[in-house]
């Protein structure tokens, strides 16, 4: 049986989310072979991780050591014998601290059985001790490099997408076992609750995992395709894995809900295709779910929502609309065989449709992108995020400099491996060409070059007419009064250049994690303009604009508009300061 979940509470860290947001402009959006900048805004919906004073577990730029402690000489095969939710026991000395009795399993399924030696591990910091964490984190995935001999498919994916949506953080660690060195390994965030309160700020809300819970299935059947499975509740929790201890029944509830609204029939209380925009906005997070299904799709990491399985759900309590979440992206840039794509055409994998599975046989099995991408303004919003992914975050350039940054590091520990899955060779060779990898046994398996297929890929998608970029420019961006007081409406102005010509413009706002709302904009004399009503003291308010052009292409300003929404805090009043006299008290 699969331990029981924890109740998942988050906490507000009272960042300071307005520097952290000029300094994460002044930065840029993108650091390649760096530690993840702080692309943050002030809003619980649009946060990104913020600064952090101490030295950060996840920093890319820096390998360190996990010195592992067992009492037992035969912990390998005590590792491969424990029961889901038991562990092996070891002592962890990192970083000159010691750790006592912090708990080891296999994680995985293909990888675990396709690593050898060197197998995936999950780290839980507090197995004994209540309270224990590492640099704040208290689990924590060890990734072996199965299937990817350049130890950079899985981080370069993480940090690059950390741009514009909720990701897990990586860094590289050397793991070390009763003094020996066991191998190089990728140090990855879990998704759980500090992932959520980073990226989200504070509050409650119900967490699944959109894989079947343990023993709920054979590995490969993979059904959390977020489809109808009727009225009874034990379809969705025999395919999905809740990982928060609210009332069960509630949380599975609102789970059926959102497939009801997705895919349900009518006859069953599902959604016509008319009155599908407006239903599905009140259960999901329209605009998160189409800058997932874009960054999935370009990466080409069909081991995700395309084949049913790998990704996490999150619904706030205060929100109450879902957000889907990227999950173990390691078989991204086309090597997982799924979604119809075949790893070994590493040309077919470069010109996979943008839309792949929004129409045809497939769609049936993946409401969430067919019923999305055939509503016109939802596909035009899901082609402007596409297009802004090309533009920096799929890069070809940018992702070479990264992947030399990465392999530059990690190097020495590579060929130093004594359980190493690949070659050396493989590790260098593997960025441009098209490998054929055993995978530790299993029987050769295709691996596309990573960089062989992001220059393809970007060429020809942005060869298509339907990703030109249109002929817009935002070139004034007006707000006042300064500073913003819980007495002022602010005033937005915003003026734009171009020959494409705008049809219209709303400002989407949030206040705190309150729900969204959308100001339409108004035009005069070529300036388009709208007034966000006074919030209260020290809200964080958060806005975008989302422009409509004549020809029915979206623009986003910021184009990253879930990580680097505008925002202003609301100062108190400033109260007039009189003449000094008699100090007087009075009741």
């Amino acid at each position: 049986m699969a331990a029981s979940p924890q109740r998942i509470e988050f906490h507000t860290s009272g960042r300071a989310w307005v520097l952290v947001l000029a300094l994460a402009l002044a930065l840029g959006p993108l650091h390649a072979g760096g530690a993840r900048g702080p692309i943050a805004s002030a809003d619980a919906a649009f946060a990104a991780p913020a600064l952090q004073d101490e030295p950060a577990l996840f920093d890319e730029t820096v390998l360190r050591d996990l010195n592992f402690t067992f009492a037992d000489a035969d912990w390998e095969t005590r590792l491969q014998r424990i029961a889901d939710g038991e562990y092996v026991l070891a002592e962890l000395e990192f970083e000159g601290e010691t750790y006592a009795d912090v708990g080891l399993s296999i994680k995985g399924n293909s990888s675990a059985q396709g690593s050898g030696r060197k197998v995936p591990l999950n780290v839980t910091m507090d197995a004994e001790v209540k309270g224990q964490d590492l640099w704040g984190y208290d689990t924590l995935n060890l990734n072996s490099g199965f299937m990817n001999p350049t130890f950079t498919r899985e981080i370069m994916t993480l940090s690059r997408l950390s741009a514009v949506q909720p990701m897990p953080q990586a860094s590289y660690v050397r793991v070390f076992a009763n003094g020996e060195l066991f191998g190089l390994y990728t140090l990855v965030q879990q998704i759980e609750g500090t992932f959520v309160d980073e990226w989200f700020g504070g509050g409650s809300g119900m967490l699944f995992k959109g894989d079947a819970p343990s023993g709920g299935g054979r590995p490969g059947s993979f059904r959390s395709n977020l489809g109808w499975q009727g009225e009874d509740l034990a379809g969705y929790q025999s395919s999905y894995e809740l990982k928060s201890a609210d009332d069960e029944d509630e949380a599975w509830t609102a789970l059926r809900e959102l497939a009801r609204v997705l895919d349900a029939p009518e006859s069953e209380g599902g959604v016509s295709d008319a009155d599908f925009a407006a239903a599905v906005a009140d259960v999901l997070d329209v605009d998160s779910a189409l800058w997932y299904l874009a960054s999935v799709n370009l990466f080409t990491n069909y081991d995700s929502y395309y084949a049913g399985h790998n990704f996490f759900l999150y619904r706030p309590d205060d929100d109450g609309r879902f957000r889907i979440l990227s999950w173990d992206v390691n078989e991204s840039f086309g090597l997982f065989p799924g979604a119809g794509i075949r790893p070994e055409d590493s040309e077919a994998v470069a010109t996979t449709d943008p839309f792949l599975m929004a129409t045809g046989g497939q769609a049936g099995e993946r409401p969430l992108i067919r019923r999305l991408l055939a509503v016109p303004e939802f596909r035009a919003d899901y082609v402007a995020h596409y297009r802004a992914l090309l533009e920096e975050v799929f890069a070809p350039e940018a992702m070479e400099a990264a992947i030399t940054d990465y392999q530059s590091l990690i190097a020495d520990a590579v060929r130093d491996d004594p359980n190493k899955i690949y070659t050396f060779e493989d590790f260098t060779r593997g960025v441009r060409e098209d490998l054929r990898l055993g995978g530790g046994g299993r029987g050769g398996r295709a691996a596309p070059g990573i960089l062989k297929v992001a220059e393809r890929r970007h060429a020809w998608l942005g060869a298509r007419a339907d990703f030109a970029v249109p002929d817009h420019r935002l070139v004034e961006h007006g707000t006042g009064p300064s500073p913003i007081t819980s007495a002022d409406d602010v005033p937005i102005t915003l003026q734009f250049e171009g020959s494409d010509a705008v049809a219209s413009v709303e400002l989407v706002v949030r206040v705190e994690r309150g729900p969204l709302t959308r100001l339409p904009m108004t035009e005069a004399g070529g300036l388009w303009s709208a007034v966000i009503p006074a919030a209260e003291r020290n809200d964080d308010v958060t806005y975008y604009a989302h422009v409509t052009l004549l020809d029915g292409r979206t623009v986003f300003h910021p184009a990253y508009n879930q990580t680097q929404a505008w925002t202003y805090k609301v100062a108190g009043i400033t109260l007039p300061v009189g003449e000094t006299g008699d100090l007087v008290i009075n009741e």
